[in-house]
């Protein structure tokens, strides 16, 4: 028992003498709607309902007693901002080799580590329900036309290595309203998203329907900057260790139910 409170207070010393080196730090994440993880196509944060990913950071913000300065940004721009240390650290990206040169994601014996994850996500396929369109989890069948997906996201690489042309949008909301119109063969979209437009746009989109079976499930990671990892190694590692228990945390829990049953 003695061991395991002499460890507690070691733990806390080492949060406390890192973050007294690191008051503020600067994070950047997409200024398009990721629900429910971020909310809003805007440069500015609701913070009335900012999303789970925005409610997490507050969370790290507030165990490590360190100040988080937001920044709204196109996806792209995040991460040449981070590898030009504009900003520390971006929210959240999954993990992509060509990435590495944007900036630092949490690893262990040399790969990425998942326990270090933020969350997991998953891409679906969306299509007409007239569509014959269909995912059997290695190849889309009946495809005539191309697929639309985010600008910059991670599964544009992977419909292209299918051999799949994708058009890419900024705002994902007009994948699906090209989509509706006939204009798109299908749109692969993060599923909570998706799902979120169909409620939300009922009459615009009552003729999409979601593939259930995943095209992918992701990890998504904060990455840090090569400065910021290089100038605070051990505080790094505090930010990650501490996102990991903030994630399997109660508190955590009841943030994401609030999202997931409205």
């Amino acid at each position: 028992m003695v061991k395991n409170i002499l460890i507690s207070i070691l733990y806390l010393l080492l949060l406390t003498g890192n973050a007294g080196a690191v008051k503020t730090i600067n994070l950047a994440c997409q200024d398009t709607e990721n629900f429910p993880y971020q909310i809003g196509n805007s440069l500015t944060i609701d913070w009335k309902r900012p999303g789970i990913s925005m409610e997490q950071m507050k969370l790290l913000e507030k165990k490590l007693n360190i100040r988080i300065n937001f920044k709204r940004r196109p996806w792209k721009r995040c991460l040449f901002e981070m590898k030009n240390n504009e900003v520390d650290g971006v929210f959240n990206a999954s993990y992509k080799t060509r990435r590495l040169i944007f900036g630092v994601y949490p690893t262990k014996n040399g790969e990425v580590d998942p326990d270090k994850r933020s969350y997991s996500n998953s891409y679906n396929l969306f299509k007409l329900r007239s569509s014959p369109l269909k995912w059997d989890g290695k190849k889309i069948l009946n495809l005539k036309g191309s697929i639309g997906a985010p600008l910059g996201y991670s599964v544009v690489d992977d419909l292209k290595k299918m051999g799949i042309n994708v058009r890419e949008k900024k705002n994902s909301i007009n994948n699906m309203r090209i989509l509706s119109l006939g204009g798109l063969a299908g749109v692969a979209e993060l599923g909570l998203a998706g799902d979120a437009y169909l409620r939300r746009y009922p009459d615009k989109f009552k003729e999409i329907m979601k593939i259930e079976l995943p095209l992918s499930t992701k990890n998504y990671y904060l990455m840090l900057s090569y400065k910021f990892v290089k100038d605070h190694p051990k505080f790094s590692e505090t930010i990650w260790s501490a996102i990991e228990e903030i994630r399997k945390s109660n508190e955590y829990k009841i943030i994401a139910s609030k999202y997931y049953n409205n």
